[in-house]
């Protein structure tokens, strides 16, 4: 059974999808698009069978494979599987299939270009979280720079190229400490052993680094990370990018992108050195709390209902590192369910940023309003993902909010314990500035010129509906994506 499930199909299928793209047989737009939402459907639905023969209790479930690559350097093409990284790579296919189909009106030029670029980030940003080598780690994690910064400087709006200059740079700034940590790791590890290696198992497990090499390669990665996340003070490159980013774009920036900074936390800064991270812990935890505060507060005060959902981005992202703060299983299994449940719930709310633009032409608050009298469809889907959002039980945003926060309240940690309550006076401000934004949307007055506004089309609702879906369902049972990666992460803080 286990030899149809390859790692590497996984990450070839978008790249050749991203090639094919380019035939002369793909000449009308129906066609290009028709292909592309059917490789992405098809990618998904591969997807699902390594989901449904996981067993996390079982290690043969981990898939790995292994291929030389540059020998003489100790690099090789190897991939591997685990509860954090499968999820993480189902949510990535799920959210680039979702932001493929609502592609539909939003891309009016190039869309062969547009498509292949989409495969292109999808195979990068898989290869990062399938990647057991630090050289292809940080390959594969540069890979995701280029067809990023295509997608918003061509396709985006406003001051797009800047915004993308701006992602581009911040993201390279920061992997220029990753390759500093990675090559010092190496060096050091090839000093003490005589064994030139990149493999993860080698290089992270190995004990003996000198203090100093561990300290500074555990903040180098933190920042790569940092600025990916984005923990504030590195962030200021996010609302920009999402402002000027098509709603699509936005889809899989926030959906997935983020992501990455939160798996690379966990896999390396965690996992490679967990007695740095005890040090760091109340460190990173303050972190959060400044996140979820200080982007809270500046949410709050935006007209632009994107660059609103893009600080809340931020907020959400700053829960994650106060669970991963806590130091403790539960609280590290609400962070990794914070990053599962906030892909879902961003992608939902760049969609009906994007549905309500591409109708009205504008994203400013005080110039919308009584839109739920003319679209109540949209309106009433809104209203789940808003809440999910906000945290209400039996929605997705909860658990992973709720064990993030009890996790750093029974954490060992004395400053963590004591200021848990900052951090969560802070989340109170979700719900303010998250309603205020569905009441200056959607009730009110309706202007005379949105009367005759276009109802939701079929690709959108499926869309909506399809994240609707899943935030109540992972809402309502969290243990079915729980049990992916719970099991792992508990004996991870057993040993």
């Amino acid at each position: 059974v286990m030899k149809i499930l390859s790692l590497s199909a996984l990450i070839l299928l978008p790249l050749i999808s991203s090639g094919m793209l380019f035939f002369p047989f793909f000449n009308t737009i129906r066609k290009i698009r028709c292909f592309a939402q059917i490789s992405a459907s098809i990618h998904f639905l591969y997807m699902l069978l390594f989901l449904a023969m996981y067993n996390p209790f079982s290690p043969e479930s981990a898939l790995s494979e292994v291929y030389k690559w540059i020998e003489p350097l100790g690099i090789s093409f190897s991939l591997s599987l685990d509860g954090i990284s499968l999820i993480c790579a189902v949510l990535t296919s799920f959210v680039f299939l979702m932001a493929i189909v609502a592609s539909k009106h939003h891309i009016k030029e190039h869309q062969r270009f547009y498509y292949s670029m989409v495969f292109l980030l999808q195979a990068a940003v898989l290869g990062v979280f399938f990647a057991h080598d630090m050289f292809l780690f940080f390959m594969f994690w540069e890979l995701e720079l280029i067809p990023m910064y295509f997608l918003i400087s061509i396709w985006g709006s406003g001051k797009k190229e800047a915004s993308a200059m701006k992602f581009l740079l911040y993201t390279f700034g920061g992997s220029i400490f990753m390759l500093m940590s990675i090559l010092g790791l190496y060096y050091c590890h090839y000093v003490q052993t005589g064994m030139l290696t990149m493999d993860m198992d080698y290089i992270g497990l190995y004990n003996d680094y000198p203090e100093i090499v561990k300290y500074l390669a555990f903040v180098g990665f933190f920042v790569a990370f940092g600025v990916k996340l984005p923990v504030v003070p590195l962030h200021s490159w996010l609302p920009s990018a999402h402002v000027d980013a098509p709603a699509p774009v936005s889809m899989m920036l926030a959906g997935v992108l983020l992501k990455l900074g939160g798996y690379g936390l966990i896999r390396v800064n965690l996992f490679f050195f967990p007695d740095i991270f005890v040090k760091f812990a109340f460190a990173v935890f303050v972190l959060g709390i400044i996140n979820i505060v200080y982007a809270s507060c500046v949410a709050f005060v935006q007209s632009d209902i994107k660059r609103q959902v893009a600080y809340s981005s931020i907020s959400h992202m700053g829960i994650f590192l106060v669970g991963l703060g806590a130091l403790n299983a539960v609280g590290m299994c609400g962070a990794v369910f914070q990053m599962v449940s906030h892909g879902l719930i961003s992608s939902g709310l760049f969609m009906v940023i994007g549905m309500i633009y591409l109708r009205t032409h504008t994203r400013d608050i005080s110039l919308l309003g009584g839109l739920g009298k003319v679209l109540p469809g949209i309106y009433y889907l809104t209203l789940v993902v808003v809440f999910a959002s906000i945290g209400i039980p039996l929605l997705s945003g909860f658990p992973g909010e709720m064990m993030s926060f009890f996790g750093a309240f029974i954490s060992e940690n004395e400053l963590v314990r004591h200021f848990v309550f900052a951090g969560m006076a802070g989340v109170i401000l979700t719900p303010v500035y998250m309603l205020n934004m569905v009441r200056g949307v959607f009730g009110g007055v309706l202007f005379e010129k949105f009367k005759k506004i276009e109802r939701m089309h079929v690709h959108e609702a499926v869309v909506m509906i399809s994240i609707v879906f899943l935030i109540v369902l992972t809402g309502v049972y969290p243990g079915s994506i729980m049990k992916i990666f719970a099991p792992m992460i508990e004996n991870f803080f057993s040993i």
